[in-house]
């Protein structure tokens, strides 16, 4: 009977097709490289970028919401049919956690290659082990406080970091050679599985689905302008909309929050410092001759891809929450498509200036370059391409995944490249930054010019409400 029910369940969140196509891109990108031998930087390099993902997989039960249709491995099926069949609490709660297990460990099969070059063979039983964490801890606190969540969590996440200080202790300690890890993080998905089973109440996360999310209204904000682009420019620059999976087990929901503008160039500001201060002061090959390579263009190639993706987060979401008819009865589809691509350009730009500026101060002009105007050029890229074929659902807020989507996806690399051709630009000279942003130029810039393509763009937008 259980694993009937897990059957089920996990077809229910992806289809037999896309199941497929992700264990066969798991496959072809992970089986190559275990006929490599690593060195040691470059084995280092890879156990950052581990730790890294580790990391951010762990708190995306953080980010979701405490009510409504987004809570953390439950789909709306789950709530209609699911629940109400005669089936034991128990069992059901570990059918959904097993599913959304396989789920979460099948999409992390196509990231394995990160995991190999530091791990070896030993990267699949890890991937199994950190899969267990985001559906046992989404169980245990979808009902807490955000206090709470976040408590718990970053409790979490400091224990994992602990291994970037040596820490053996650490549930990611084997990153750098310590077997102990894969004890403790068998050990902390023991304990976080046995709180999911008992906490697991059917009756509460229906109740809590059903209940609206709180809803309050952030600030007024005065439009004195008739001007539709000053409309949409004031708006961004008061708050700007961060959109993105909140429930990465369904691989569907869509959530959208607002964020204040001010807070978010302090953010940005106080990221920037910490940067200055680790590229030039503490792992600076100049200051500290001590300092391993790899360490440093690590966090060097870091501190270039996080623009690009806080950027990716800030435009995946466009239009889809819009009002495309209030918008589309005072503008045609390319004015609209103008204003609205070009306020989202200035607003991003403003957040990520002092950013920029500091990186530009430990790095050079010409990353600061590749930042001022790689980024504006992404944001068209992303937003031409995600609105016409990778949309949101403005009704139901999903984002539908199929095998044709994934694959589509992989062209949202193409701006992320920009973060290697500011790092070759250092290296080489500016010519390489120069093609690259010509490049991005050809392929983003039509599509502010193309009438026709906007016009089908927002009819299919229109038809999906």
């Amino acid at each position: 009977m259980l694993w009937k029910l897990v059957k089920f369940l996990v077809l229910s969140r992806v289809g037999k097709p896309t199941l497929v196509l992700l264990v066969a891109l798991g496959i072809l990108t992970s089986l190559p490289l275990l006929l490599f031998h690593y060195n040691k930087e470059t084995s280092l390099t890879y156990s950052y970028i581990g730790i890294f993902f580790t990391i951010f997989f762990t708190l995306l039960p953080l980010f979701a919401p405490q009510k409504g249709s987004s809570i953390p491995g439950i789909i709306k099926s789950d709530v209609d049919f699911l629940f109400q069949l005669p089936i034991d609490s128990k069992e059901l709660a570990l059918g959904l956690i097993i599913s959304n297990i396989i789920v979460s460990l099948i999409f992390m099969i196509v990231i394995s290659s990160l995991f190999i070059p530091s791990l070896g063979l030993l990267a699949f039983p890890t991937l199994f082990l950190i899969s267990l964490i985001p559906p046992s801890l989404s169980v245990i606190t979808y009902s807490l406080p955000l206090k709470s969540r976040i408590s718990i969590t970053f409790l979490i996440v400091l224990w994992d970091a602990s291994a970037l200080m040596g820490n053996p202790f650490s549930p990611l300690s084997m990153f750098f050679g310590y077997y102990e890890g894969y004890f403790l993080l068998a050990l902390l998905d023991v304990l976080l599985l046995y709180l999911a089973i008992t906490r697991f109440n059917t009756v509460g996360l229906a109740s809590r689905y059903f209940a609206p999310e709180e809803k309050e209204v952030m600030k007024s904000i005065s439009f004195s302008t008739s001007t539709p682009f000053m409309v949409m420019l004031i708006k961004n620059l008061h708050f700007l909309e961060i959109g993105g999976r909140s429930n990465i087990l369904t691989a569907q929901t869509f959530i959208v929050r607002r964020v204040d503008v001010r807070w978010l160039i302090l953010v940005f500001t106080i990221i920037g410092v910490v940067f200055l201060v680790l590229l030039k002061i503490i792992y600076s090959p100049v200051v500290n001759p001590t300092v391993i390579n790899a360490t440093y263009y690590m966090i060097f190639a870091y501190s270039i891809l996080i623009p690009y993706m806080v950027m990716f987060f800030f435009v995946i979401s466009a239009f889809a929450f819009e009002p495309l008819w209030l918008y589309l009865s005072i503008m045609t589809p390319l004015e609209l498509a103008r204003n609205y691509i070009l306020s989202k350009i200035i607003a991003i730009e403003v957040v990520l200036l002092p950013y920029i500026i500091l990186i530009g101060i430990a790095e050079g002009p010409i990353v600061a370059m590749d930042l001022l105007i790689g980024i504006p050029l992404s944001i068209i890229f992303v937003i031409s391409t995600s609105a016409r074929f990778y949309p949101v659902n403005p009704a139901q807020g999903r984002v539908n995944m199929t095998p044709s989507s994934i694959l589509f996806g992989f062209i949202f690399v193409i701006p992320a490249l920009g973060s290697v051709a500011g790092a070759f630009g250092v290296i080489f000279g500016v010519i390489s930054l120069v093609i690259y942003l010509v490049f991005l130029a050809i392929i983003s810039l039509p599509f502010m010019f193309s009438e026709g393509y906007w016009k089908k763009t927002f009819e299919r937008y229109i038809t999906m409400i």
